[in-house]
């Protein structure tokens, strides 16, 4: 057993935890938020998580570096970064025109980003079973 390569995927798989929570809230919260607090709950929400996706980053990288096998994982990180941009750009285009349009694009990719997550914590969790 590789103590090390365990050790950063412990950690990834709890940075990963924390961010597919913080999606699943974004999903049930969102609506929830009166228009006025909207701009002040995405950065709250921003200042929250992006440690976590930091930190997430550069153990899955650690992780390729030492186990190729790794890299359906890092793979998907990179899948979750592109639909994170894409939720903060129709999050923005809420910002200065809340239609009913741009919040259902805001829901969709939502769960788009909601359910690339939960893969990627299921690969990671399977990944770490699989050195043990």
């Amino acid at each position: 057993m590789n103590l090390p390569l365990l050790t950063v995927c412990l950690i990834n798989l709890s940075c990963c935890a924390i961010v597919t929570t913080s999606c699943a809230f974004k999903m049930v919260y969102f609506p929830l938020v009166k228009e006025s607090y909207i701009e002040e709950e995405l950065e709250r929400h921003v200042k929250a998580v992006g440690i976590f996706i930091f930190i997430e980053l550069v153990t899955s990288i650690l992780m390729t570096f030492i186990n190729i096998n790794a890299l359906l994982p890092l793979i998907l990180l990179l899948c979750g970064y592109i639909s994170t941009g894409i939720t903060l750009y129709y999050n923005f285009k809420v910002f200065n025109l809340h239609s009913v349009e741009n919040e259902q694009l805001l829901h969709r990719s939502n769960i788009i980003r909601l359910m690339l997550w939960l893969a990627r914590f299921v690969c990671v969790f399977a990944f770490i079973l699989s050195l043990v």
